[in-house]
């Protein structure tokens, strides 16, 4: 199994937005996203959040990340390296759908309470917590 490594000290990398959009973009390259994607995002009823992207509406709902997880955007420094460049770290996620609510039945946050679950069975337990 091959491993992949990150190419610098992580506690300087800077803290960027991620926002998880319900589409597909047919380009793989460098992108100025911060330059053509600024969202105006208007807070909703509760925690719920409104926008639009390219004129469809967006709902959204900003979901904290676990804690104890370090989350980066990297990227490889060629394309046979197994050598990662960190992009930024982020402590939140916005995650969309287009013109329904999300909630807890959508994949992406399924996938976060994974990261919880799988943290929990793989716990080092001590023969005193068993009791």
């Amino acid at each position: 199994m091959s491993q992949l490594s990150i190419s610098c000290d992580t506690s300087k990398v800077e803290k960027v937005d991620c926002h998880l959009i319900p589409c597909a973009i047919k380009y793989s390259g460098q992108a100025k996203v911060s330059s053509y994607f600024k969202p105006l995002v208007k807070q909703a009823e509760g925690n719920l959040l409104k926008s639009s992207f390219r004129g469809k509406p967006l709902k959204g709902i900003k979901l904290d990340l676990n804690q104890s997880i370090n989350i980066f955007a990297a990227s490889t420094t060629d394309c046979d390296s197994q050598i990662l460049k960190p992009l930024g770290h982020f402590d939140d996620i916005t995650f969309w759908n287009w013109d329904t609510n999300p909630t807890s039945n959508d994949t992406f946050p399924q996938a976060l309470d994974w990261l919880l679950i799988s943290e929990a069975i793989h716990k080092n337990v001590k023969s005193d917590e068993l009791k």
